[in-house]
């Protein structure tokens, strides 16, 4: 896997192998980035991603995180259930040098605690087709992950349920193949 924009584009990451981990595909990624590069911010910011602190839920090898990082976000907290994706995730980020930007924490993403952040983007990429989507944005919102007008971006199988949470509202939604992407902003 590669990055593909920013400061370490081209550079390469290594995945977890065997089924546990589904990784956000190149075509995904990109689609990802650049919704989330045109979203009209409030503020000074060129884009949401400048100088951003940014949650990577279910990061299997962190390429969400990774990537953010790499297109100008400040710190990502990198956060799955498993202690070998984790591990891998960790080494991508030192691979490219983000160590010191990068926290890690293992905690099923069904039982987030309240967070001790808040986070201008949240990334969300549970497992397809067990519908934990709702538990897990309801969770991010209850615990206060999300700063004022902060967005989550939430990759689904697309025949998966749209889910609906008072204080989140869908700005964009969009299908690439298979995968849904839901963009979400705290209200």
């Amino acid at each position: 896997m590669r990055i593909i924009g920013g400061k370490h584009r081209g550079r390469s990451f290594a995945s977890v192998e065997g089924k546990t981990v589904r990784p956000t595909s190149s075509m995904v990624r990109e689609a990802v980035f650049n919704i989330i590069t045109h979203l009209d911010m409030d503020d000074e910011r060129t884009h949401l991603l400048d100088g951003a602190i940014v949650a990577d839920i279910c990061c299997g090898s962190g390429a969400l995180g990774l990537e953010a990082l790499s297109r100008g976000a400040a710190k990502v907290v990198f956060v799955d259930a498993q202690s070998t994706v984790l591990k891998q995730a960790r080494a991508n980020a030192e691979k490219l040098g983000e160590l010191e930007n990068s926290k890690f924490f293992q905690c099923d993403a069904t039982k987030l605690p309240r967070a001790i952040a808040t986070y201008e983007v949240v990334f969300i990429d549970p497992p397809y087709s067990q519908d934990l989507s709702p538990i897990i944005l309801q969770l991010l919102l209850n615990g206060g992950w999300l700063r004022e007008n902060g967005i989550i971006v939430l990759e689904q199988a697309k025949k998966d349920a749209i889910p609906e949470i008072d204080g989140l509202e869908i700005i964009k939604d969009k299908v690439y193949g298979r995968t849904r992407v839901l963009v979400f902003r705290k209200i």
